[in-house]
């Protein structure tokens, strides 16, 4: 029988399993974001259409008003409806982005060795590929929406900025610990 014990500084026993557990808990970001995810992809066509156009409307009336701009209601409208597509597909790109940096910081752990970087890149990737393939896939069973490649694509390349931005942090993060 094994324990998995080590000494502490004072030479007493101590288990592993705060780092372990601190392993485990640091993916509830990528967790959580995995559900908001799925519950938008819940939401009926008409739903997620009325939230699209009131995020929009808050995003651009918020716009108007730091730039104290003066619209009509009919320009707003007219604002509304051109921009609503965009802010949709920003919306898939972010949060995929937000997946795949949630997703690289504790992965990083996992790996080690000469091709850590490439291997910790492609498993970042590809989960988030395959979600975003599933989550797609879940939009067939919500009643008005319908799957769409292009979508797969958006959030491929949302998670795709956000695993290179975590690189950067790692990276960062590493020359600093170098630098001390």
């Amino acid at each position: 029988m094994s324990t998995n014990h080590t000494l502490s500084a004072g030479g007493q026993p101590h288990s592993r399993l705060p780092q372990r557990l601190k392993q485990v808990l640091s993916f509830l970001p990528a967790l959580l974001i995995m559900v908001a995810i799925f519950r938008f992809s819940s939401q009926n066509a008409d739903d997620s259409s009325t939230e699209s156009i009131r995020i929009t409307q808050d995003l651009l009336c918020a716009i108007r008003d730091r730039l104290r701009l003066s619209w009509t209601p009919s320009q707003l409208s007219l604002y509304i409806e051109r921009s609503e597509f965009f802010i949709r597909k920003l919306a898939h790109f972010s949060e995929y982005a937000a997946l795949g940096l949630s997703l690289i910081l504790p992965l990083r752990t996992f790996y080690s060795g000469s091709f850590k970087k490439k291997t910790l890149f492609l498993t970042s990737w590809m989960i988030c590929i395959a979600y975003a393939a599933s989550d797609e896939l879940h939009q067939f069973f919500s009643p008005g929406r319908s799957p769409q490649i292009r979508d797969v694509v958006i959030d491929s390349f949302g998670a795709l900025a956000g695993i290179l931005l975590g690189l950067l942090l790692i990276r960062i993060r590493k020359c600093f610990q170098n630098s001390k």
